[in-house]
């Protein structure tokens, strides 16, 4: 059995536990979360709908890269949208993805860290704030 946090408990035969349950984030894998939110990486010009589906696809794997580049994508593009440029503002789903990539990673840190959630997404906003 596994406790989670609001009294969510999964209960698995070990085996399938084995099976379907990845190991969570070692320091490396930090590491490179850090390199994937602080680079700057050119802004995809794929259709809305692509994005959407690779996002998802990279929501529901959970693996802690993937979430970063979920958060560090919807945060350059936010940044791209500014209110004078005239350009929209992300959609709901861009931001719910997004929001949900954030919680689902900086929940990974905190555990994998030993630290509160709150400070695993502060050290969150300090890796997207620095530029290689």
């Amino acid at each position: 059995m596994l406790a989670l946090a609001h009294g969510l408990r999964v209960e698995l035969p070990l085996q399938r536990a084995h099976q379907l349950l990845r190991p969570l984030a070692t320091e490396s894998d930090i590491s490179r979360v850090q390199e994937a939110l602080s680079t700057d990486h050119a802004l995809s010009g794929d259709t809305w709908l692509k994005r959407q589906r690779e996002s998802v696809s990279s929501l529901n794997d959970g693996d802690p890269i993937g979430l970063a580049h979920i958060i560090r994508n919807s945060t350059r593009r936010q940044a791209a949208r500014s209110p004078k440029g005239g350009k929209p503002p992300q959609s709901l789903w861009e931001r719910q993805i997004a929001t949900k990539a954030r919680s689902l990673l900086s929940t990974e840190i905190a555990y994998a860290r030993a630290i509160e959630p709150d400070e695993a997404n502060s050290w969150i906003d300090q890796q997207l704030s620095q530029r290689p």
